[in-house]
């Protein structure tokens, strides 16, 4: 096996390696690539290279929803405080 550049991972952050595991269905070895410590796998792949590419893929895309669930709550939170103000300020005016 050859040392990649595998991301951690998108579940626990744990540490991840590539395997291989022989097919027999098919006569090759199947690549994937499995989380060290909550076991969270990629499916089957036909080399290390599809295998790694998938894993760091699944790593960007677990960011990336990150981001946008932070954006998300932010914006609920300034909503949140602008009603507060009209509610606040309707209230006064009464």
């Amino acid at each position: 096996m050859t040392k990649t550049n595998l991301k951690e991972c998108p579940l626990c952050g744990g540490g991840a390696k590539c395997e291989s595991e022989y097919i027999p269905a098919v006569f090759k070895d199947g690549w994937y690539v499995k989380c060290n410590r909550c076991g969270l796998k990629t499916r089957m792949y036909h080399n290390e290279r599809e295998a790694v590419i998938a894993w760091n893929m699944r790593y960007k895309m677990r960011q990336a929803g990150r981001v946008v669930a932070k954006q998300k709550a932010k914006a609920a939170e300034e909503t949140a405080k602008n009603t507060k103000k009209e509610a606040t300020a309707v209230a006064t005016e009464v």
